[in-house]
């Protein structure tokens, strides 16, 4: 009995697992080292937690058997390997959010399927395209004429050219019409593209209001006249319709820069029947006759919703001197100066039943006469005008501050105010006959109206 409990005492010790003492100077022996255990079994002085030798241990090291994988390393792209333990492969290197499965070039973060296509050359959005739907692309205008310019209705987007950049040309099938080419009178064709078809504009077609006058196509034609000032003096020698593209307040016509002589620098010389001007400002003009405007026996000449200012008769009209008949309507006169009639001097020598003067809806403020008729002098031998609506105020003169009428007046509806007579008539200054109906005539001096 006693040699079994021995027996069995033997073979239970042999089974212990025993260390292996490793050469050593050292007491007590020491063993092979187990890793992440926190014994130093090999006597170095710490535990071994670095196995595959990279210098990071675990948790830091993702992978301690293999000395490739470890924080910092250089990652390789595309293998499946988180080389540098950040927990994902190297698949977006352009750092653009897409990874290499939707990213079509994943060294430009500017290339990726949100991104604009640009006119680069380059499939920026990654739909397999290049160029196409460019957000920078320009706008083309078909030029099928080849004249250089485009049709407005006819477009193309892209980056490379397709027609023009134009889209002023009115018909893109004929190379002689676009913008600039010459007016052909008589072919019914608008050629340059301005909106009148056999009509010259000024400051468009022509560099001159009388260059355009000098080239309309037939009598009776509006010869229009594109804003800005133009510094000339004209001469309307047929009958024409003269008219701003806009109006009085953009289109100015300045006769101040006239080698003429001071006495021959009207501004527009109509010397011509039915002729009208409309929508011009009227200025700088200076002559014996006229300043802003000069007419002798026409017939048929209106002058509509114009500015004559600023212009001096040496005698006799300084915004206007009219010796025939016509209509002024909607004016603004005011600032002229003259020895007899400073806004206006009117004469219709016609006496019949075609014929007639009137005078309506006029601003005449501000003007000068010397003598008689600060804001209009009407020499009625033969026929009265017909004064109506109109506003005549602030006028001065020696007699007549506001009219002066020789050989009747006819008034109809006027507010005659405010103007000044150094003698007699502040208002009206009238000789044998006055007739007048619903004016508005106060405060005039040294009197409204003075019968001689």
């Amino acid at each position: 009995m006693r040699f079994e409990l021995i027996l069995l005492l033997c073979l239970t010790l042999a089974c212990q697992p025993v260390a292996t003492p490793l050469p050593t100077d050292s007491s007590p022996p020491c063993f092979e080292e187990i890793p992440y255990d926190g014994i130093d079994q090999d006597c170095d002085g710490s535990d071994l937690t670095d196995v595959d030798g990279d210098g990071h241990a675990p948790p830091a090291d993702c992978d301690d058997a293999d000395a490739a994988r470890y924080p910092g390393a250089e990652e390789v792209p595309y293998d499946g390997i988180d080389q540098d333990c950040d927990e994902s492969d190297a698949d977006d290197l352009d750092g653009d959010g897409y990874l290499l499965a939707e990213d079509c070039d994943d060294s430009l973060a500017d290339v990726n399927p949100g991104a604009p296509e640009v006119c680069n050359g380059i499939d920026d959005d990654c739909d397999g395209t290049i160029d196409v739907d460019a957000t920078d692309a320009t706008l083309w205008y078909a030029d099928t004429d080849a004249d250089g310019y485009g049709d407005l209705s006819v477009t193309e987007r892209s980056c490379e050219p397709s027609g023009g950049t134009d889209a002023t040309d009115c018909d893109d099938t004929n190379p002689w019409t676009h913008p600039g080419a010459p007016e052909e009178c008589g072919d019914g064709v608008d050629n340059n593209c301005d909106g009148y078809v056999d009509q010259m504009v000024a400051g468009l077609t022509h560099y001159s209001i009388q260059a355009a006058l000098d080239a309309m196509c037939a009598e009776g034609d509006t010869v229009w006249v594109s804003p800005g000032t133009y510094v000339e003096n004209v001469v309307i020698s047929s009958s024409v319709v003269l008219e701003a593209v806009e109006s009085a307040d953009t289109t100015t016509v300045d006769g101040s820069d006239c080698t003429r002589g001071p006495d021959q620098c009207e501004v527009i010389e109509i010397a011509a029947s039915d002729v009208t001007v409309r929508n011009l400002t009227i200025t700088g003009g200076t002559a014996d006759l006229g300043g802003g405007i000069f007419v002798d026996l026409r017939l048929g000449v209106r002058v509509e919703d114009s500015v004559l200012v600023d212009n001096i008769a040496l005698e006799r009209g300084g915004g206007m001197y009219l010796r025939g008949c016509g209509a002024l309507s909607g004016n603004v006169i005011s600032g002229n100066s003259a020895a007899l009639g400073g806004g206006l001097y009117l004469a219709c020598p016609y006496n019949g039943d075609d014929n007639s003067l009137t005078i309506d809806s006029n601003q005449i403020v501000g003007n000068f006469a010397r003598v008689g008729g600060g804001g209009a002098y009407e020499n009625g031998i033969d026929l009265r005008a017909l004064w109506s609506g109109n506003d005549i105020r602030d006028n001065t003169s020696d007699l007549g501050g506001g009219i002066q009428g020789v050989y009747g007046l006819w008034t109809v509806g006027n507010t005659i105010q405010d103007n000044t007579a150094f003698t007699h008539g502040g208002g009206i200054w009238y000789s044998n006959e006055w007739t007048g109906s619903g004016d508005t005539i106060t405060g005039n001096a040294p009197d409204d109206v003075y019968p001689n």
